[in-house]
């Protein structure tokens, strides 16, 4: 992570794509992300990702615009969440299974452009979004991200987040690609990274924690848990 972070330091392009695309040049056939039996080498997490991206942006997502992910845990919300972020796009993680009237109240303040989701399972109260399932298509028309100019920086958003609204309508919260890699980088001065370890991620999806996958070693030798997930 001090190497992968040292690169960019000062660079106002440093956000989360651009850290995992420089991952993927350095090291294409490590293993990113894992779940179960299935992973995703980085050089596969990218192509899969860019694929998805040029869906986004074939369907008008723009610069700053939010995408919604209705997407159960799994290594499809990782390529989601990557894709989103290369079509220069913000992360809106929701919970497919989270009551209606709470996923139609976060997408309508979130003024969402588009819900991704995956399977023919129906999910609840993205109808006020053109939804777009990650699992209707093959490789052969998934149009690929085209080599474009991010005009994203460090500064810009990379996900939004929402309190539980508990005492009244939730409220989000912005978080940059900036605040993203300086926490990542402060838990790794705590909790040094080495090429083969293996992250575990125990939180909620759409956290920290998840838009950098590290290479790493079977979970069964050795794994570190994510020690301050927050959703």
């Amino acid at each position: 992570m001090k190497s992968v972070t040292a690169t960019f330091e000062g660079d106002e392009r440093a956000t989360l794509p651009a850290l995992i695309a420089l991952q993927a040049r350095r090291h294409p056939e490590r293993v990113a992300v894992s779940e179960s039996a299935r992973a995703l080498s980085f050089g596969e997490l990218m192509s899969r990702s860019d694929r998805l991206a040029g869906r986004l942006r074939a369907r008008g997502i723009q610069a700053g615009d939010v995408v919604a992910l209705a997407v159960p845990r799994s290594l499809e919300l990782i390529v989601a969440c990557l894709a989103v972020q290369r079509a220069d796009a913000v992360v809106l993680v929701l919970d497919p299974t989270a009551p209606a009237p709470r996923l139609r109240t976060l997408v309508g303040l979130a003024n969402a452009k588009l819900s991704v989701v995956r399977g023919a399972a129906r999910v609840d109260g993205l109808e006020g979004t053109r939804t777009l399932d990650i699992d209707n298509a093959t490789d052969t028309d998934d149009p690929c991200l085209e080599p474009h100019e991010s005009k994203r920086s460090c500064g810009d958003p990379a996900f939004l987040v929402f309190t539980s609204g508990s005492t009244g309508t939730p409220k989000g919260v912005v978080l940059s690609h900036a605040g993203a890699i300086a926490r990542l980088a402060a838990e790794h001065a705590v909790y040094p990274f080495q090429s083969d370890d293996v992250q575990l991620h125990c939180g909620a999806a759409g956290t920290v924690g998840l838009p950098i996958p590290r290479s790493g070693r079977a979970p069964e030798r050795r794994s570190r848990p994510c020690h301050a997930c927050a959703g």
